[in-house]
C-alpha cells in the first residue's frame, strides 16, 4: 500500500466498482457526541476515497485521526510514544501525533496485529496525510500532502467529507482497497477525548486524556467487488439549471440497464433514471439528464444491473454555487480562463488542487453577475498533469477537472 514519496499524472484510467460502507461511532460522547454518536462512512470513488463524517450531537470543533493499516504489510509504527515530526507542527501533526508538549502527549499503543502506516487527519477547514515510519526503532511521521473537505447537509446534522486522492496512499486508481483502521476524536493540544470508531475507549476519560492508552479493536474496509463491465469515466456538469450525467463503458458484456441513483447527503439515495444497455463491443457512452436536481449539493452513482445480480458504482458529486450555473475553465498560457454564466453575483474563491491533494493556488474572484469570462494568472508554472479547479462560493462549490501543461 504505501510506495514513499510517489508522484502519479493519471490522464486515461478505467475505474472501478466500488462501494460504500458505513460504521457507527463507539457511543461516547466527552467531547460532545459528534464523532462518538455519529457515523463514518467510506467509499472508494476511483480516484479518490472519501471519509464522510455524518456528525452527532455537539460541534464538530476538534479533530479526528484515522489511523491505517494495510494488513499485507509488516511496516508501520506500534505505538504513537516519541513520534517525531521534522516539518513545521500544526493542528494535522499534534493530532496525529499525540504530542503538544513534553507533558500534553496522549500517547496511542496499537495491538501486535495492527501497526498503522498512514494517519488521515482533518476538520472542518480541510486535513492532511502522514506515513508513519518506523526505522530502527525511530518513529517518524512524513507528511504526504493535504486535502480539501467539503459540508454537506443542514447546519444542525452536517456531514463533513474528506477529499483524499488514492495517490497519496500509493494506491492507483484500479487498485483494490483493503486496511484496517480505528478512529480517534483530539483536540489542538493532544486532549484526546474518549470518542472514536473501532475502539470502545473503555476506562478512558477527559480526566485521564493524556494518560498512555492501548488500542483494543478496528475496522476494516475493502474493496474488491467487481462487475463484467469497466467504468471507463463517469462525470457530471451543470447545463443551465440541469445536471447531466455521462458514461461511458468497456467490456460490456450480459449488462441488463444502469439505473442513475441520487442523493442530497452522500448516503440515502434513490433512482431517478434507467437506461438499457446496449452491450456493444468497444466503448460505449449513456447520457442521463437530470432536470429537477436538487438545490445544493447532488451525488450520483450508477447501480449496474445484470443477469443474476447488480452492484453500484463510485460516487460523484457536484457542489453547485448556483443550479442555473455554467462554470466551465480552460488554460490559455499561463492564466486560467473561467466561464461564469448564470452564476449569482458575489465573492468567489478560485483553488487549484494538484493530484496529490496539495492547494497549489488560491485566488479570489469578485463576480458582478454578468456573464462573461475572468481570467487567472497561474503564480507558479505548475508540472503538467491533472489538476481539480474549485469555484467556492458561501452557497457551495463547483468542480472541474483539467489538464495542465
Amino acid at each position: 500500500m504505501r510506495k514513499f514519496l510517489l508522484s502519479l499524472s493519471i490522464l486515461v484510467s478505467t475505474i472501478s466498482f466500488a462501494q460504500t460502507i458505513s460504521y457507527p461511532g463507539n457511543g461516547k460522547n466527552s467531547f460532545g457526541g459528534a464523532v462518538g454518536l455519529g457515523t463514518l462512512s467510506i467509499t472508494d470513488a476511483g480516484d479518490t476515497l472519501l471519509f464522510s463524517l455524518q456528525k452527532g450531537p455537539g460541534l464538530f470543533d476538534s479533530l479526528l485521526v484515522f489511523y491505517i493499516d494495510e494488513p499485507s504489510t509488516t511496516s508501520g509504527i506500534s505505538s504513537t510514544g516519541g513520534l517525531i515530526y521534522t516539518g513545521v507542527p500544526d493542528k494535522y501533526s499534534t493530532a496525529a501525533s499525540g504530542r503538544f508538549s513534553s507533558s500534553q502527549e496522549a500517547r496511542l499503543d496499537f495491538p501486535a496485529n495492527f501497526k498503522p502506516d498512514l494517519a488521515v487527519v482533518f476538520d472542518k477547514d480541510g486535513g492532511r496525510l502522514f506515513f508513519l515510519i518506523d526505522t530502527l526503532g525511530t518513529r517518524f511521521m512524513q507528511e504526504q500532502g493535504s486535502f480539501p473537505v467539503f459540508p454537506t447537509g443542514n447546519n444542525s446534522a452536517p456531514t463533513y467529507t474528506a477529499y483524499t486522492f488514492k495517490s497519496q496512499f500509493g494506491l492507483l486508481p484500479t487498485d483494490t482497497v483493503n486496511f484496517n483502521f480505528m478512529g480517534t476524536y483530539i483536540g489542538q493540544t493532544a486532549f484526546r477525548s474518549n470518542e472514536g470508531f473501532g475502539d470502545p475507549f473503555t476506562g478512558y476519560s477527559r480526566v485521564s486524556a493524556y494518560n498512555p492508552y492501548t488500542v483494543q479493536e478496528t475496522f476494516n474496509f475493502s474493496t474488491s467487488a467487481a462487475l463484467p463491465v469497466s467504468l471507463v469515466d463517469f462525470a457530471a456538469s451543470a447545463q443551465q439549471g440541469k445536471i447531466e450525467v455521462k458514461w461511458s463503458v468497456a467490456q460490456e458484456i450480459n449488462i441488463d440497464e444502469y439505473q442513475l441513483e441520487r442523493s442530497a447527503n452522500g448516503r440515502d439515495f434513490a433512482t431517478i433514471a434507467s437506461v438499457k444497455a446496449r452491450n456493444a463491443s468497444g466503448n460505449t457512452t449513456y447520457t442521463s439528464v437530470d432536470a429537477l436536481p436538487i438545490k445544493g449539493n447532488n451525488y450520483y452513482r450508477l447501480r449496474i444491473k445484470e443477469r443474476g445480480g447488480s452492484q453500484v458504482s463510485r460516487v460523484i458529486v457536484i457542489k453547485n454555487a448556483s443550479l442555473k450555473s455554467n462554470f466551465a475553465v480552460t488554460q490559455v498560457g499561463s492564466a486560467l480562463n473561467i466561464q461564469m454564466q448564470d452564476m449569482v453575483a458575489g465573492d468567489y474563491r478560485l483553488m487549484v488542487i494538484n493530484n496529490n491533494g496539495q492547494l497549489i493556488q488560491s485566488t479570489n474572484i469578485v463576480h458582478d453577475g454578468v456573464d462573461g469570462i475572468k481570467q487567472v494568472d497561474l503564480k507558479s508554472t505548475p508540472s503538467r498533469g491533472i489538476y481539480r479547479v474549485v469555484l467556492q462560493s458561501n452557497s457551495g462549490s463547483v468542480t472541474q477537472s483539467i489538464l495542465l501543461q
